[in-house]
């Protein structure tokens, strides 16, 4: 990704397990998301499977050779748009996997921040912070290898130093990545756990040379650009909010039940799995249930 068409893009649809499959990402594009990641895959998957053409529903679908079931999919509308993100712990088998995705998408993301078992446990996501050496390897081994019309980024989160969380971007411009998105958390904190926008701030003040993404607390539109004036980051990844009302990308937010329809009828198109589907919809019905109790405590409040 080269800085001008990076500097194009300003908001994005996070990964996220579960979420972050082709109805989603299909439907944030339509809200007006700029680029949109898929959920975290492993680079095995990739290494041991095949790619089935399924006219019926005009998709690509990967099946597993082992399960013989789908664990990705896409199509032509989000081509210029998806950027798939690996879960890796090694340079030779990210591009081996890369090789078996790249033609049909932007761009590969590694995933450095995930801080569950699934992925730590195989030196994956956020235990690639404690092993910078391997991290680096993974970003210049595919950079190296993939043509430069695709980018190679990273997403990680916070180091309990902030001079740590510095150093480590600066490896990773280093090593070749187009773009760093940072969650605004540490490893250990939750979603209960405010994002730290001041640490943000101060590590876009020190790195200049690689773009950032922004990924924590963003629920609107004003939430994006109050991180701008106060980070100076001016391109912003959401994941809560686009898993409870992708319309956020918009920036007034659509009628749920809306969004709801519209994300079922694009599941169907899509020979999306009825498990994922139905998770999906129901983090729409809880946030609005929650959005209703909100609001009547309010109201009570009130009187």
């Amino acid at each position: 990704m080269d800085d001008s068409s990076s500097q194009k893009v300003k908001k994005v649809l996070a990964p996220m397990v579960r979420v972050g499959t082709l109805p989603m990402r299909l439907l944030a594009l339509e809200y007006g998301a700029d680029l949109v990641y898929s959920e975290e895959i492993i680079d095995r998957n990739f290494l041991d499977c095949y790619i089935h053409n399924n006219e019926k529903y005009s998709i690509k679908e990967w099946i597993s050779n082992k399960t013989q079931l789908c664990f990705f999919s896409t199509c032509n509308q989000e081509r210029d748009h998806l950027i798939v993100q690996l879960g890796t712990s090694n340079g030779n088998c990210a591009w081996k996997a890369a090789e078996k995705i790249i033609p049909f998408c932007r761009g590969i993301d590694v995933n450095m921040g995930c801080p569950l078992l699934y992925s730590t446990k195989g030196g994956m996501g956020s235990a690639l912070l404690k092993t910078p050496e391997i991290a680096s390897d993974i970003i210049k081994t595919l950079r190296r290898n993939l043509p430069n019309e695709y980018s190679v980024t990273a997403k990680i989160r916070l180091f309990p130093v902030l001079q740590d969380t510095i150093d480590f971007v600066h490896m990773l411009a280093n090593s070749g990545v187009d773009a760093v998105a940072i969650h605004a958390r540490q490893v250990h904190e939750r979603a209960k756990d405010k994002a730290n926008w001041s640490q943000l701030a101060q590590i876009a003040s020190h790195v200049v040379n690689v773009p950032l993404l922004g990924n924590g607390d963003i629920f609107s539109l004003q939430d994006m650009q109050r991180m701008k004036d106060q980070t100076g980051i001016s391109q912003w990844m959401i994941a809560r909010m686009a898993q409870w009302n992708v319309s956020v990308f918009q920036g007034t937010l659509d009628c749920i039940n809306n969004v709801i329809l519209r994300y079922a009828k694009l599941a169907e198109e899509t020979n999306t799995y009825y498990g994922l589907a139905k998770y999906c919809i129901q983090q729409m019905i809880k946030y609005q249930k929650w959005t209703r109790t909100e609001f009547a405590s309010k109201v009570s409040i009130s009187k």
